[in-house]
C-alpha cells in the first residue's frame, strides 16, 4: 500500500488581493500543510522564497490565458514543484488545461475544501487529480459537450442586512472576529451573534466555511468590485 506524502508547503498564486487573502485564510485553517503562502505573481518575493522544498503551487484565475501563463511561469522557475489549477468557474478547458499546461491537477470553486485538499495530496504524489465536475467531461471531444457546467450555487446575499454584509465582507477577507468587531465599532459578542446569523443563512458551520462560501459563489469578487467603485 502506498503511503501519501504530504506536501510541506502550499503556495497560492492569485493576483487579486481580496481573493488571495481569503484563500490563504481557508487553506491555513485546514491545518494540513506545514506552511501556506500567498503570492500575487512570479515576481512576488514570497513566490521565490516559498518555492524550495516539497511545494505545491495552487494557481487560480478567471481566464484560460491567465491560468496558462501563470502555470508556465511556475514551471520555468520551480521545476520540481507540483502545480494544481484552482479554476473560478468550471469550464471546457478543465481536462485540456491540465494536459496543455502539464499541471498535475485541476479543481474548481464548485468543489469542497476537503475534496480540493485530497486532490492536492494526490497531485503531490504524482497521481491524476481531476475535479469530479471536470472528470466526466475529460474524454469528450466536442467543444459543445465540454461546455456543460453545473448550476452555480445560489446565495442569499440580497437578504443580508447592512451590518451582516459588512461583517461578511470582513470575514471573506480572512479577518478574525475580534478584528471585524473593532473595524465595525461593535462589541465582540455582537459580531459573534452576527456571524451566527450569517452561518445560518448560508447553512454553514464555521467561519472558514463562510469564507469558502464567499469564494465559491463569487461574493469575494463582488465585494472587490464594490470597493473599487
Amino acid at each position: 500500500m502506498q503511503v501519501a506524502v504530504l506536501p510541506e508547503k502550499l503556495v497560492i498564486v492569485e493576483a487579486r488581493k481580496l481573493i488571495r487573502d481569503s484563500l490563504l485564510s481557508v487553506f491555513t485553517n485546514v491545518n494540513v500543510f506545514r506552511y501556506v503562502f500567498a503570492a500575487s505573481d512570479r515576481f512576488d518575493p514570497i513566490f521565490m522564497m516559498a518555492g524550495s522544498g516539497r511545494t505545491v503551487f495552487l494557481v487560480t484565475g478567471s481566464s484560460y490565458p491567465q491560468i496558462r501563463k501563470t502555470v508556465q511561469q511556475v514551471q520555468t522557475t520551480q521545476h520540481e514543484a507540483t502545480i494544481v489549477i484552482l479554476d473560478e468557474q468550471f469550464r471546457s478547458g478543465g481536462g485540456m488545461l491540465v494536459r496543455e499546461t502539464a499541471a498535475h491537477g485541476y479543481w474548481t470553486f464548485h468543489d469542497t475544501v476537503d475534496k480540493i485538499v485530497d486532490g492536492i495530496i494526490q497531485a503531490a504524489n504524482r497521481r491524476q487529480s481531476i475535479s469530479p465536475f471536470a472528470g466526466e467531461h475529460l474524454n469528450h471531444s466536442r467543444r459543445k459537450g465540454l461546455q456543460i457546467a453545473p448550476k452555480l450555487l445560489e446565495h442569499p446575499l440580497y437578504k443580508l442586512s447592512k451590518r451582516e454584509r459588512q461583517l461578511f465582507h470582513l470575514i471573506a477577507g480572512g479577518k478574525k472576529i475580534e478584528v471585524c468587531a473593532e473595524e465595525m465599532s461593535i462589541a465582540r459578542k455582537t459580531a459573534c451573534n452576527l456571524r451566527e446569523k450569517l452561518m445560518k443563512k448560508f447553512n454553514v458551520k464555521s467561519g472558514t466555511d463562510l469564507v469558502w462560501k464567499a469564494i465559491e459563489t463569487g461574493l469575494v469578487d463582488h465585494f472587490h468590485r464594490d470597493e473599487s467603485q
